[in-house]
């Protein structure tokens, strides 16, 4: 009896036994024989690029990717499938996509993970450049984001030069700039512009010194200057003098402060200008002369003596010396012996003459003797 339950266990053993010994030889066969179910899973070898920023197009390389219409996750965000192959995916990275693995899901389930990192592309902005004017010393400009990649700046357009990242002034006109930063760590390269106005400069338009004048001086040129090449054209502002026009002579008309305008047409890099100066014209001394005075003879009748010159001032007369031969009353002069009379003439300062004085002299004779015939 006992004999036949040993016996009986031991057959139930060798079932167990050859049971479960069957069960691992299927589980060998379903999961490591070739063909199994785990060999047909996608299996992704190599990316390329291995980086790119949101928009690149990542050809995803590998085996037993089935047919299309599964999916490929940047990083769990689902991806636009631009082919689809069994050992060749192109997909393109999404916008909301982030660094980590590229996984295929396909129907026999998903594939081994392979990091991807995704680019920012930085946002590269100029530090603003305010309106200049022509003329301006250089000046420097600066662009900036959140990468570290070196920026290099160059003129796109306009009247500038740049070195490095100063900025010289050639012109007026509108400046474009350009900067260029090269691509860093996780950012990609960017690019950016920007403008500027630079404006026409007012020219310091100067005129040449004028000293005082005297009135009667000749006709005189005068002239202004700038950095412009603009015409310019003259005129009086106020004052005795005239400018005809086109011309740049001036002609003295009488005494006072005479003020004159320059005024420059824009030219180039320059705007119009204008300019004044002024300068003093003094009156002349006339020149009183008297009319010659011939040899008198005491005794003869009294006589006018005049002096005259440009001047309408009034002139008096005066005996300066031989008042024993000679006196004076207004311009009659009445003759009283015998020698040397000098006469003076004062002018009284008029309109554009100052005062004036002038002299003379002549002689007088004695009267000859009478001859007394004794018979």
């Amino acid at each position: 009896m006992k004999d036949a339950e040993s016996k009986q266990r031991l057959n139930t053993r060798s079932i167990f036994l050859a049971r479960v010994s069957f069960a691992a030889m299927l589980i060998c066969i379903l999961f490591f024989a070739p063909g199994a179910a785990y060999a047909t899973a996608p299996y992704i070898s190599s990316l390329s690029p291995s980086s790119g920023p949101v928009g690149t197009y990542v050809t995803i390389n590998g085996t037993n990717f089935g047919a299309a219409g599964y999916q490929v996750t940047f990083n769990a965000a689902v991806a636009t499938i631009n082919s689809w192959s069994n050992t060749l995916i192109v997909a393109v990275v999404p916008t909301n996509a982030t660094t980590g693995n590229v996984v295929v899901h396909a129907s026999t389930g998903n594939s081994n993970g392979v990091l991807f990192t995704v680019l920012i592309t930085p946002t590269l902005t100029f530090t603003a450049i305010p309106t200049k004017t022509y003329g301006v010393a250089p000046f420097t400009v600066s662009a900036s984001s959140a990468s570290s990649g070196a920026i290099t700046y160059s003129v796109t357009s306009g009247p500038a030069t740049i070195s490095g990242s100063t900025v010289t002034i050639t012109g007026a006109g509108t400046v474009v700039l350009g900067a260029s930063q090269a691509a860093w760590g996780n950012y990609t390269a960017a690019y950016t512009s920007t403008s500027f106005t630079v404006n026409p400069a007012t020219p310091a338009l100067t005129f040449n010194a004028i000293p005082a004048q005297t009135y009667g001086v000749a006709p005189f040129p005068v002239s202004a200057s700038s950095p412009s090449t603009g015409a310019i054209t003259y005129s009086v502002t106020s004052g005795p003098a005239t400018i005809p026009s086109g011309s740049w002579q001036v002609t003295i008309t009488g005494v006072g402060t005479v003020v004159l305008g320059a005024a420059q047409v824009a030219a180039g890099n320059y705007t119009a200008a204008t300019a004044s100066t002024s300068f003093t014209v003094n009156p002349a001394t006339p020149s009183l002369a008297f009319t010659p005075i011939p040899t008198k003879i005491n005794g003869a009748a009294p006589f006018t003596v005049s002096a005259s010159s440009a001047s309408q001032g009034l002139v008096t007369y005066s005996v300066t010396s031989g008042s024993n031969a000679a006196t004076i009353s207004g311009s009659t002069v009445t003759i009283i012996g015998v020698g040397t009379v000098v006469l003076g003439a004062s002018q009284a300062a008029s309109g554009n003459y100052t005062a004036a004085t002038a002299s003379t002299s002549f002689t007088v004779i004695p009267a000859p003797q009478a001859l007394h015939t004794c018979w």
